[in-house]
């Protein structure tokens, strides 16, 4: 018996979501799925739609790797799905961002590092704190301490950093630096004007 292939759809930092065909309308083969999923390794939730055959798995990206998520997922559709040849499981070990197989080019990688990393930091602080904030202000914080515990001034090391942290905190949030209202300077007092002074 040959199954129709199962593809990895989407991939994001703690998410990847597998579309299975033969759990389309398939009750016992999703439920299988999402029991034997939700006892792997790795995978704190498991969501399964038995209209779609679509697979939600969440796992924790600052604990665990997709790396390391991906070949329980591979055995256990392997299990569920006896048919299943053994080049599409090993497909399922290296999925992309866009499900292609393919492996996502290295700025996208970094760039969902980033993204779990300032999202975790959000939830750890309620929303206050972000890396577009920490960043700058962690770099402000090494050149003063540079400056302070510095016995003789190296000229550009301490310097470099605080006017590092002034740029990186206004190329990454131009909106706070723009809200701001300008300031005007007083209008000038001309000769025919009376003037006042506060009492």
């Amino acid at each position: 018996m040959t199954v129709d292939a199962p593809k990895v759809v989407h991939v994001s930092p703690g998410r990847v979501r597998v579309r299975v065909p033969h759990a389309k309308h398939n009750p016992s083969v999703t439920h299988a799925i999402h029991e034997r999923l939700a006892a792997a390794p790795g995978i704190s939730h498991v969501e399964t739609n038995l209209l779609t055959g679509s697979v939600l798995i969440l796992f924790e990206a600052a604990e665990v790797a997709l790396e390391d998520v991906m070949p329980g997922v591979a055995e256990v559709l392997g299990a569920v799905l006896p048919g299943l040849e053994e080049e599409v499981v090993a497909g399922l070990l290296h999925p992309s961002a866009d499900g292609s197989g393919s492996p996502q080019p290295l700025a996208h990688q970094i760039t969902g590092l980033f993204g779990g990393l300032d999202r975790q930091l959000g939830s750890v602080s309620g929303g206050t704190v972000d890396l577009r904030v920490l960043l700058p202000l962690s770099l402000f914080f090494l050149g003063m301490g540079r400056l302070v515990m510095a016995e003789t001034t190296a000229f550009p090391s301490w310097s470099d950093l605080l006017w590092f942290s002034f740029g990186t905190f206004v190329a990454l949030n131009p909106a706070r630096v723009t809200a701001t209202e300008p300031v005007t300077a007083p209008r000038p007092v001309t000769a025919t004007e009376p003037v006042t002074t506060a009492k």
